[in-house]
């Protein structure tokens, strides 16, 4: 909420930069209480994720995945289904002219303050996912490569989609932890997102959302 309160009184690139300040502060403390996050060698040998209270702890890798497939399935509906109320429709107009809402008697501040803190909320869920697989945690994860991944999927993606950076987030892992690792070409896998960032910003300009498929013309039957 603090960090809220203070990046929501800028817009454009001044946000951008508050956001990614504050996220290099947090890694910056992070490493530095080593009481409690262990530094840079991070927390290890979390404990296995327990689903619901008074529910069996899942060990099995298996289970693990199923796990995080359902609670991502939920907040994907989750996050479809906001889109569809009037407090979207808000935020759009926010987004388009926002001295125009605030004219018309619209809190644009408090209403940029509330995505600020869902989407922070968003992004704990997805950590705390991460953890139940590695079962592990460093600084390290909060720090400014996970940052840029996230920009770079919402760019590849297209804003304003939900579907559009999920998508792109997966073919950014299978670019870098699946093609980065083979053996032509091993270690490059940095080379290889930058060199899919400049495709997506040459022929993606709406990203993925903005791909509309050609669609064959109806044959009309003629008597």
């Amino acid at each position: 909420m603090p960090t809220g309160w203070l990046a929501v009184r800028a817009r454009g690139v001044v946000f951008l930069m508050l956001t990614l300040a504050i996220g290099e502060i947090v890694y910056s403390a992070a490493v530095n209480w080593k009481s409690v996050t262990g530094g840079t060698d991070g927390i290890s040998g979390v404990p296995p994720v327990v689903p619901l209270p008074g529910t069996p702890a899942l060990e099995l890798d298996g289970l693990v995945y199923f796990y995080v497939l359902a609670v991502f399935l939920l907040l994907f509906a989750a996050v479809t289904r906001l889109g569809s109320t009037p407090f979207a429709l808000a935020l759009r107009g926010i987004r388009d002219n926002e001295p125009r809402m605030k004219a018309i008697g619209y809190p644009t501040r408090r209403y940029a303050l509330t995505v600020y803190c869902g989407a922070a909320a968003l992004a704990g869920a997805a950590g705390s996912l991460w953890v139940s697989v590695q079962r592990f945690v460093s600084p390290g994860d909060a720090g400014f490569e996970i940052a840029a991944l996230a920009l770079l999927a919402v760019v590849i993606g297209g804003t304003g989609s939900a579907w559009g950076a999920c998508a792109a987030a997966a073919l950014i892992w299978l670019t870098r932890d699946y093609l980065g690792n083979l053996e032509a070409v091993a270690g490059r896998g940095p080379l290889l997102l930058g060199l899919l960032f400049v495709i997506a910003v040459y022929t993606l300009p709406r990203g993925l959302a903005g791909v509309r498929l050609p669609h064959r013309p109806s044959r009309k039957r003629t008597a």
